[in-house]
């Protein structure tokens, strides 16, 4: 193995490290041609890596780990949960995937603290959306199964009532409106309102 080669391997080397450590707005969050540029423009800027003559080979290296990571960005994005999906499973397996997406964004916690991959730190966000809408689904069966129960109840819970506005919750209705009391009946009866033709 002459120098040339253990330099390059060296090269090599050094270069996955320092991509593998780089925060995730580096390859995760840019556009393609920002991303790759300015992580192959840094590094044989860097006279401690890479002299000049160099450069096709930084570039080659950091395109090929961002495709990379690119593909796994995709194939996680695929991977996401659908609400129509949802609706049909029942409560058991909505708690059983709950509790492992739990877990799993815990671990990507954990991860993202340790310094890992920037595929993991980008995946937080997804698992927290699917986490979302499970409890969604999850709610919202539990309060349509809730409205089915006391459809026909004389009284509803405050929180399934139609919401309206504070005057229209406090009308009273019709047969409340219709109500007299003993006093009001019997003056109406002895002493209703008369009426009179006036003759020209």
């Amino acid at each position: 193995m002459t120098v040339r080669t253990r330099a390059i391997e060296r090269r090599t080397s050094l270069i996955l490290a320092i991509l593998e450590a780089a925060p995730a707005v580096t390859l995760a969050t840019r556009s393609w041609e920002s991303s790759v540029f300015i992580s192959s423009s840094c590094l044989t800027s860097s006279s401690f890596f890479f002299p000049r003559s160099s450069w096709a080979f930084t570039f080659a290296i950091a395109a090929v780990i961002w495709l990379s990571r690119k593909k796994s960005h995709i194939t996680a994005a695929m991977a996401k949960v659908k609400a129509h999906e949802l609706r049909g499973k029942k409560k058991e397996e909505l708690v059983k995937q709950l509790e492992e997406m739990k877990t799993e964004l815990s671990q990507l916690r954990v991860a993202k603290v340790t310094a890992g991959a920037a595929s993991k730190m980008a995946k937080i966000k997804l698992v927290r959306r699917s986490i979302a809408r499970v409890l969604t689904v999850m709610t919202q069966t539990q309060r349509e199964n809730l409205r089915k129960f006391y459809l026909k109840k004389k009284h509803v819970p405050l929180d399934l009532r139609p919401k309206k506005t504070r005057a229209i919750r406090r009308k009273l209705t019709k047969h409340e409106e219709s109500r007299r009391t003993l006093r009001q009946i019997k003056k109406d009866t002895h002493f209703s309102l008369r009426k009179y033709a006036v003759k020209e």
